[in-house]
């Protein structure tokens, strides 16, 4: 079979359901793919990539593979941890990845399943994994693609897939770093309920993405061990893999480290708002005080003179103007006094 021809297993095309369908030109609409798996073949490697898997598609996984069935569980399960089992002859990935939402500003995650054996990378994901559609579509249509990311064998095209989406988690750190900058500069703005709006919606994409991230920086580091294990008895390439799968383990590090700094940084900015916030609440009741303060012996006086005895002056021409004097110089004295002790 020629580089880069695509396949079906068994041999020919059969109508059964599961069985993988060739995209031939017009594209069928999306939603008839979903489930169905498509094969890219080049040189000796298969890759088989199902996008949104359903009971059918499992089914299809049992029929063609000697899969346990505790992994072929987890296809479904989209609430599993990350994780790396080794077998005999294929190993099994559960690995997660951030997904974010312009409309609701939310990162959440998405799971991809991917199975490994020595000649073949099956992966099982959802559509709104972008790079990974992007990266088989590619390697689909280009030649020269393909050529690179089969070359290598299937440990070479487990590493490209991994690195891809890796490298899709590096916009969603810098947008959150441009956001943490947008956020430096309202710190100081006097409309703190934006900022803390802000800070707020920044910290919960944070921990979202963390808590997506996290898990798998072990997992990276497991398997790179186990690919090595898998692939082993072909000489000077075990080195060349633990450099390759080494730089995944790198990559994943420095997205978690990038994620813990702005966690840090974010803090810092929560509590310099809540500082700021509090000195300006404390700026107003100091004023008010002083305000209420300085009217409680004018409202005292004015009370006094308001009830219906006799006071002197009570009846003066005089006496309402000797109040005012005496209020107005009452007032002038209780703020230089405020003032000797330096409270306003």
């Amino acid at each position: 079979m020629a580089g880069g021809e695509r396949r079906e297993l068994g041999g020919g095309v059969r109508r059964a359901p599961w069985v993988p369908r060739v995209r031939s030109q017009p594209l069928p609409a999306p939603s008839a793919l979903h489930g169905m798996p498509v094969i890219v073949e080049h040189g000796g490697v298969r890759w088989i990539d199902i996008e949104s898997p359903t009971a059918v598609s499992v089914a299809y996984l049992r029929d063609n593979f000697d899969f346990h069935e505790p992994d072929l569980e987890d296809v479904l399960d989209t609430l599993q941890r990350p994780k790396c089992d080794e077998y005999d002859d294929y190993l099994a990935l559960v690995l997660q990845f951030p997904v974010h939402s312009k409309a609701t500003r939310q990162t959440t995650s998405t799971e991809v399943d991917i199975f490994v054996g020595r000649d073949y990378v099956i992966t099982l994901h959802d559509t709104k994994l972008k790079p990974l559609v992007r990266l088989f579509d590619t390697v689909e249509r280009e030649p020269e693609q393909r050529e690179e990311v089969f070359g290598g064998g299937a440990e070479y095209l487990l590493h490209s897939i991994i690195d891809q989406l890796l490298d899709y988690c590096v916009p969603i750190t810098r947008r959150i770093s441009q956001r943490i900058e947008g956020i430096d500069e309202l710190v100081f703005d006097r409309h703190s309920l934006r900022t803390i709006e802000e800070i707020a919606a920044v910290r919960r994409d944070i921990i979202a993405t963390r808590r997506i991230i996290k898990p798998q920086v072990p997992v990276m580091t497991i398997l790179d061990r186990r690919v090595r294990t898998f692939f082993k008895g072909r000489g000077e390439e075990e080195e060349e893999l633990e450099a390759y799968f080494g730089d995944l383990v790198d990559k994943i590090s420095k997205i978690y480290d990038i994620l813990d700094d702005a966690k840090e940084v974010v803090d810092s900015l929560s509590a310099t708002t809540d500082s700021l916030s509090s000195h300006r609440l404390s700026e107003v009741i100091k004023t008010l005080t002083i305000f209420s303060v300085i009217m409680l012996p004018l409202t005292l006086l004015s009370s006094i003179y308001g009830m219906n005895v006799a006071l002197p002056l009570g009846e003066s021409p005089f006496a309402f103007t000797a109040l005012v004097l005496s209020m107005l110089l009452i007032a002038i004295l209780m703020v230089l006094f405020f003032r000797w002790r330096r409270w306003i």
